[in-house]
């Protein structure tokens, strides 16, 4: 049986959630990793296919990951994402003395941009020394470009679409229902509150639902998510 090419995601504390969903499809024909700081992991971000190892900091050393070498060790591909983050460094230096494929995930351009100002030196020899740069936004790739970074080595993938936000989720439904204290038996309909009168059309429409079914309305509940300007008259 051929071995599959593993990769391991380093998630340093400014990481992009994005990388865990670039490479989720591929776990089935990948073996993908990913390491963070137990700290530093969003609970949203045990919920893709990647199995996700966390790590506790290095008292010696702020922002390093405590035992990560040894499971980088087992990488064919390391791939970081936090440009301002020691463990991206970190990952980066293991990379480069061991000879394994290095790559930096830069999605924003404010982001390069802290990290030029923050990580100077490092960011500067990650750039020189990377074997790739995956890229999402024209301007990084420029700015990278400007910085020497080789054009052969700047990987630009699709524009960005949150796909996530479209699907659905056990978990995330009942963690959601839980903060809102609105039980899996009750309606929940969420409208974006808008500066039209949008937001007012259905708040009659669901008033409406009270002379024609009086039992639904008892349990329906109605969330408006947004902050405009006619916030207050729709609220009063």
């Amino acid at each position: 049986m051929e071995r599959k090419l593993n990769i391991a995601l380093v998630l340093g504390a400014g990481y992009s959630r994005r990388l865990l969903d670039v490479f989720s499809p591929l776990s089935a024909e990948l073996e993908v990793k990913a390491y963070g700081l137990l700290n530093d992991i969003s609970a949203e971000s045990y919920l893709t296919d990647i199995p996700l190892q966390t790590f506790i900091e290095d008292q010696h050393l702020p922002g390093f990951m405590l035992g990560v070498e040894e499971e980088l060790s087992k990488s064919d591909v390391i791939i970081a994402s936090g440009l301002t983050d020691a463990s991206t460094y970190q990952a980066f230096r293991y990379a480069y003395h061991h000879q394994k494929p290095f790559l930096l995930f830069c999605q924003k351009e404010n982001e390069l941009k802290k990290a030029l100002l923050e990580k100077v030196d490092e960011f500067t020899d990650c750039v020189q020394n990377a074997s790739g740069f995956l890229v999402y936004d024209e301007n990084v790739a420029e700015t990278l470009e400007f910085m020497g970074a080789s054009v052969e080595k700047i990987y630009r993938l699709s524009p960005e679409i949150e796909v996530r936000r479209f699907g659905f989720h056990d978990k995330l439904k009942i963690r959601f229902r839980d903060y809102l204290k609105v039980s899996a038996s009750e309606l929940l309909i969420v409208s974006s509150l808008t500066d039209d009168t949008a937001p007012l059309d259905l708040m009659t429409a669901f008033k409406l639902l009270e002379g024609l079914d009086s039992a639904l309305f008892e349990r329906t509940k109605l969330l408006f998510v947004g902050n405009p300007t006619n916030k207050d008259r729709v609220k009063y």
